[in-house]
């Protein structure tokens, strides 16, 4: 079992080297209960499972990956509370370690750009600065592409290959070196 595992392998890097952070990762939307949107717009029934993060006291902090465009179809639909029971289960350190929003159509109804992607950007740092998290990390810097990622994670880069610029990208290093 997983949670067995984590808590030995914790135990044994922590004896190593007592400073190392060591965390695990939750996929955000699954443990808030969102579990609509792009992939099964039938299956939300909204119920959330952040029981699971009392599965790992001794975790250093919590982390998150967080997709919302599969949820929503514009950044303005995601709540002004979306991140905000992250503070209601728990007061350690928290990161994000997987960010995107799609700047492709992806499917129908879920057309989207690079000037939407970027007021994702901005949404998603305005909504998570309350929670001071200790990193964000973008997915992807440039387009992995529909070959490697699949259609709806091929075009979640802040860049296109071969783009030195976009909006994206702006937002994002503008947004990020306010956090430093």
């Amino acid at each position: 079992e997983f949670v067995t595992f984590y808590h030995v392998a914790q135990e044994r890097i922590k004896q190593v080297s007592p400073d190392t952070q060591v965390f695990p990762v939750f996929q955000f939307e699954r443990l808030a209960g969102h579990k609509g949107g792009l992939f099964n717009p039938t299956d939300n029934d909204g119920k959330s499972e952040w029981e699971i993060l009392n599965r790992f006291p001794s975790a250093d902090l919590y982390a998150f990956t967080t997709y919302p465009g599969l949820i929503y179809q514009d950044p303005a639909d995601i709540p002004a509370d979306y991140y905000q029971a992250v503070s209601t289960y728990t007061d350690k350190p928290i990161a994000f370690t997987e960010i995107g929003w799609h700047h492709d159509a992806v499917a129908p109804g879920w057309e989207s750009d690079d000037v939407e992607e970027a007021r994702f950007i901005d949404k998603f740092f305005a909504l998570t600065d309350p929670l001071a998290p200790t990193l964000r990390l973008w997915s992807f810097m440039y387009d992995p592409g529909e070959e490697l990622a699949g259609k709806i994670f091929g075009s979640m880069g802040l860049l296109a290959k071969g783009q030195e610029t976009s909006q994206s990208w702006e937002m994002w290093t503008e947004k990020a070196a306010l956090q430093q």
